[in-house]
């Protein structure tokens, strides 16, 4: 099974309740949390904070305004937004709203975040292999398996579009 995931990647800590509250999942790796990015939920969130958001590309988080206000809201000072789609794995880097890497491979964007490496490689630090799909960290049988205990269950939310953007 391949890579169809986007992340949000920060060093702890970061308003963890707050990531729950929004319905995101979250993931505990080595001093860093992993949140999968489930579209309806990065939907909902540029909704009920009317960010009008036209960056969308290929990649639904990449290079955000909504992404930006996410991390303001969680208190990330510097992160990572991962694409880990097959075969391509990027990364952008921020420090504060201030962007220092593009759209990069992946461990470049991990490197300029501070993550060091396990054999070579900041994916392999934070376990990055093992999360492979975005939707899987929304079910609870799947994530109540007794060999993830680092992870907590998000929300699938629905969208409320009379709110518009």
């Amino acid at each position: 099974m391949g890579h169809a995931i986007d992340l949000f990647i920060a060093p702890k800590p970061i308003k963890e309740t707050k990531v729950l509250d929004l319905g995101f999942a979250l993931i505990h790796e080595e001093g860093y949390v992993l949140i999968p990015l489930h579209e309806l939920n990065v939907d909902s969130f540029e909704i009920e904070n009317n960010i009008e958001d036209d960056d969308y590309g290929e990649n639904i988080a990449l290079d955000t305004k909504v992404m930006q206000e996410l991390a303001r809201v969680l208190g990330a000072k510097s992160y990572v937004i991962a694409s880990l789609d097959t075969p391509d794995f990027i990364g952008s880097t921020y420090v504060g709203a201030q962007k220092i890497k593009h759209e990069v491979p992946i461990n470049q964007a991990l490197h300029a975040l501070g993550v060091p490496a396990k054999n070579g490689s900041e994916f392999d630090y934070l376990n990055l292999g093992a999360y492979r799909q975005t939707e899987l960290y929304y079910l609870e049988a799947y994530v109540n398996h007794k060999d993830r205990s680092n992870i907590q269950r998000g929300h699938i939310r629905s969208i409320d579009y009379g709110k518009g953007i």
